[in-house]
């Protein structure tokens, strides 16, 4: 902690004198101007030398956010996980068994990729009696466009697949029409459907079943989720070792991208990239602070969830506002899982847009319950700077680029000495940089993709990004921007949209699988034809 606060100390220092150093000759210049020149000249020179100041800063920031990536990859997410011997030794020390997870996945209307999720599931690397899967449908789902529903697909596995295990190992949960959506609240009134609603039912039949009911973690995945084949194991070993009761790891955006636009793609990876070097940097700190969880890929301990009241059924973004009153309530927050998981990106500019204007108006509506908190006052200006933080930066990320071009043609650096326009140009060079941002972080996430580019392919894609980056910046400013400015007037919208998934192709089961599950091949089998 102590060198990273020298490090910030002495970055700033640096960034400051060297910003001194570029004034001093634009000062000396100004001192032996002639008396009548234009101050037009004047003003658009202190610009030209905002603007270079503002540069380095962006640049530096990039470079930063790439360095904490590719070091958070090789020293966390391709290290090696806990082995099942491992495990096993410290259950046995303290007389115990394996920790029992229940993994929750919310599935309505996800008939498109239900039947690979299960699958996914069964191999994963942890004993199968130490954990189970719930599925969690609702009654109000219609078939989709092909005549399919979520939970007759998900029954027709969960058949399959208990038939040959002593103890059900998928669970098909159905929430129906009516059901308030309040955790402990049996009344039978109606409430919309919100991924909160249907953890909640869910967790009421988790505590009602008798084995269920001693689980020791609680995990939530996506229904297009790819858990981490290791990722039960180190939650596993984080309970045992630590005695962790809350655990967070990062999610990549990344399993649909061939089958998505430039707008998809750039999505996926903005979001893998922010959790590869803010969202990790932030859960390994020992800052004692609110951490806000990720929706999908954590666990938490069922005794935990009980005593906070379950999800809130009414929030845009049930996942935030979760950790948030952890750790009001409890003083509780997430420690890291290296363990990733791979998911889907919006398929369409549409989807992105109407996705991501919902969660930023869900992170709006933390906002009163910060200034409600009894939270120190710095603490509370902290998490209001964390929500606002991308509002504040949407001017500089879509205004920066195109005020920078408007000085360059306009002339504006007419007037600064000959060695600042020299380095305003190998900052327009090094802000190659940051234009390959996207391209940088789809070659770095290409090994963890199903479907890999070729090298050809990569450097494709970084050119067609670097031409669509005004583009692509103005369209990621777009939902924050709306969002703010409808919870500024007031107009916020509740309605919780669910996010179009692409449909994908049932795959087979892998060798290991098989063993396990006799049937599954057959149902992939007869249902390929339904899913084209």
């Amino acid at each position: 902690m102590f060198r990273r606060r020298c490090f910030r100390f002495h970055l700033a220092y640096l960034l400051l004198l060297f910003a001194g150093v570029m004034l001093l000759p634009v000062i000396a210049a100004a001192d032996s101007a002639p008396a009548g020149e234009s101050s037009h000249h004047a003003s658009a020179t202190w610009l030209v030398l905002g603007l270079i100041v503002l540069f380095i800063l962006g640049l530096v920031q990039s470079a930063r956010t790439y360095f904490l990536a590719r070091r958070m990859i090789r020293h966390q997410i391709d290290a090696p996980k806990p082995s099942l011997d491992q495990i096993q030794t410290l259950a046995r020390a303290q007389g115990r068994a394996l920790p029992l997870i229940v993994i929750m996945v919310p599935a309505r209307d996800e008939s498109a990729v239900i039947h690979n999720t299960l699958q996914r599931l069964g191999e994963l690397d942890y004993p199968r009696d130490r954990f189970a899967v719930v599925v969690i449908t609702d009654a109000r789902e219609r078939p989709s466009r092909n005549g399919l529903i979520t939970k007759a697909i998900a029954e027709q596995i969960a058949a399959r697949w208990n038939a040959t295990l002593e103890a059900p190992f998928v669970h098909v949960v159905d929430v129906p029409e009516c059901y308030s959506g309040r955790f402990g609240d049996a009344s039978p009134t109606c409430a919309r459907s919100t991924k909160g609603r249907a953890l909640n039912y869910a967790l009421q039949y988790i505590q009602q079943d008798a084995r269920l009911s001693t689980a020791d973690m609680l995990g939530v995945l996506d229904a297009d989720g790819r858990m981490h084949r290791h990722a039960l194991r180190e939650v596993a070993h984080l309970v045992l070792a630590k005695n962790e009761r809350l655990v967070q790891g990062p999610v990549f955006q990344i399993s649909n991208l061939p089958e998505v636009g430039l707008m998809g793609k750039a999505a996926g990876i903005e979001l893998s990239i922010y959790h590869l070097s803010t969202l990790s940097r932030q859960l390994m700190s020992g800052r004692d602070t609110a951490r806000f969880l990720a929706g999908t890929n954590y666990f938490i301990k069922p005794s935990l969830m009980v005593e906070v009241g379950g999800w809130d059924d009414t929030a845009l973004v049930e996942d935030a506002e979760l950790g948030l009153r952890l750790y009001l309530q409890k003083r509780v927050k997430p420690a890291w899982l290296s363990c990733h998981e791979v998911e889907q990106t919006p398929p369409d500019c549409a989807t992105y847009l109407r996705q991501r204007q919902r969660w930023a108006l869900g992170h709006f509506q933390l906002l009163p319950i910060i200034a409600r908190s009894n939270l120190p006052w710095f603490s509370k200006l902290r998490l209001r700077a964390k929500v606002l933080h991308s509002i504040f930066m949407c001017p500089f990320d879509v205004g920066l680029p195109i005020v920078s071009w408007v000085a360059l043609f306009a002339g504006w650096a007419a007037e600064i000495p000959t060695e600042l326009r020299w380095v305003m140009l190998a900052l327009m060079i090094g802000s190659i940089f940051v234009w390959d941002y996207f391209g940088r972080g789809a070659r770095m996430l290409n090994r963890y993709a199903t479907v890999q580019m070729s090298r050809g392919q990569s450097w494709w894609l970084s050119l067609q990004f670097i031409l669509a980056m005004p583009w692509l910046m103005a369209l990621q400013a777009w939902p924050r921007m709306a969002a703010f400015f409808k919870y500024a007037t007031g107009s916020c919208n509740q309605e919780w949209k669910k996010t179009t998934r692409t449909i994908e192709r049932p795959v087979p089961l892998t060798e290991a699988s098989e063993n396990d599950v006799s049937g599954l091949l057959e149902d992939a089998a007869s249902m390929d034809h339904i899913y084209g």
